[in-house]
């Protein structure tokens, strides 16, 4: 017998999950990291998300917390997120361009069911992603056009309950990557010879690839309705092939690309750890925080192999970041809740440039949301996340893909920003 069919609970499990996940490989995160759920967190900045639960969205967050749940849940969750973003040139790179991809969804679903000490769910969310546009009309088109990484995690989740005090969790799934990007490509004669007056080409890069990633989490409540969680979400490595694709390009240029052989992309997503903590200043208030650390070191590592040949994404690597988190939560009354919060996420560049294609700096996220009380079996959140990024100085005249007449790419990205808006609902049978 298909162990989906034996209880009502489970087939709501697998087939809400199952769902979740094919409508999920459409979603997309503007942030490098999207610490963005649906959960309860996403209305305080993701503040006191590892330490206390109230939909099955903390199989995300923190796996542990399904043990304080009770029974069954199902969380739904759609998350629009759209970047603005705008680049100006300098130098060899005259003008500006802005980040020409719309808003784009994020669709997440979780399950889970709790008797006794035991608890068992499953999720299927992204967490990690970059996307930008910047269209094909301006000066470094030969640089890059359009860049695009999106993962989703696949997460069957169990948790226990040890003690009074402390409850255990964990999560081992698979995770899927994607990768896409595309540039223009120079065909003057002086490189490859006639015909002459050739416009430039188009490359298109594309791959794909599974990894196993796993969670693990722990809750302790001390006392006094004070909780406090530690989260890990492992690192994940991946080595995908691509598909490298020409329109256009100079018959001498095709033949080459061609005889190339295969290429790949490896690289490591970054693990993480999170410490948070959670506390009720009065019967309807809670106050909550997180710190957190990043291993984007990891990621600094990355690779593009053609033929044999390995060349860096970052020249200068990245660095490790950690982030802080403060929030509020207030019940006004038994169908309303608010919810505010704010974070700050450190910068992961090492030498104070970044790559354009990797846009990223010191983050600010503010928060603000709503629990309401539909009914017993029924709760609908909205929150709205608000990521303002501080200036991206960018400095490149060095590429993975290594083409002629690929000009240095100078200038800065000031003003970015990335919002997510968040729809989530908890349905209790």
């Amino acid at each position: 017998m298909n162990s989906c069919s034996r209880t009502p609970s489970r087939r709501t499990a697998c087939v809400v999950g199952s769902i979740a996940f094919l409508f999920s490989l459409r979603c997309v995160a503007a942030a490098a990291w999207l610490s963005e759920s649906g959960g309860p967190g996403m209305a305080m900045a993701s503040a006191g998300g590892g330490a206390f639960a109230t939909d099955a969205t903390t199989i995300a967050s923190n796996p542990a917390g399904m043990v304080a749940l009770g029974g069954t849940a199902v969380s739904l969750v759609t998350m629009p997120v759209r970047m603005s973003l705008e680049f100006r040139g300098s130098e060899a790179t005259p003008g500006s361009t802005v980040n020409q991809q719309g808003t784009m969804p994020a669709l997440s679903a979780f399950a889970m069911r709790q008797q006794d000490r035991w608890a068992v769910g499953v999720g299927a969310y992204g967490n990690v992603g970059l996307g930008c546009d910047f269209g094909s009309k301006w000066s470094g088109s030969r640089a890059i056009e359009y860049a695009q990484l999106r993962s989703i995690n696949f997460a069957p989740a169990v948790a226990y309950r040890l003690t009074d005090r402390l409850d255990l969790g964990t999560s081992i799934g698979a995770q899927y990557a994607d990768v896409q990007a595309g540039m223009a490509v120079s065909n003057e004669a002086i490189y490859y010879g006639p015909p002459l007056g050739l416009p430039d080409g188009q490359l298109r890069l594309n791959g794909h690839s599974w990894a196993p990633v796993g969670n693990l989490g722990a809750v302790y409540r001390p006392g006094a309705g004070t909780s406090i969680g530690l989260a890990w979400t492992s690192s994940v490595a991946h080595s995908m092939g691509l598909d490298l694709r020409t329109k256009g390009v100079h018959p001498l240029l095709a033949g080459m690309l061609q005889q190339q052989g295969p290429a790949a992309l490896d690289f490591e997503l970054p693990q993480q750890f999170t410490l948070s903590a959670v506390h009720p200043v009065s019967p309807d208030t809670l106050l909550a925080a997180s710190v957190g650390w990043q291993q984007w070191s990891a990621f600094g590592h990355a690779r593009i192999r053609v033929a044999g040949q390995g060349a860096p994404m970052f020249e200068d690597g990245l660095a490790d970041t950690w982030s802080g988190a403060i929030g509020l939560r207030h019940r006004v009354d038994p169908r309303w809740t608010l919810a505010t919060g704010i974070a700050y996420d450190s910068d992961p560049s090492v030498s104070g440039t970044m790559p354009i294609y990797f846009p990223m700096a010191e983050q600010l996220r503010l928060a603000a949301g709503a629990d309401y009380r539909f009914s017993e079996a029924l709760l609908l959140r909205v929150a709205l996340s608000v990521i303002s990024q501080g200036k991206v100085r960018v400095a490149q005249d060095s590429y993975p893909v290594p083409l002629p007449g690929i000009p240095g790419v100078t200038g800065t990205i000031s003003g970015s920003r990335v919002y997510v808006l968040g729809f989530t609902a908890d349905y209790r049978p």
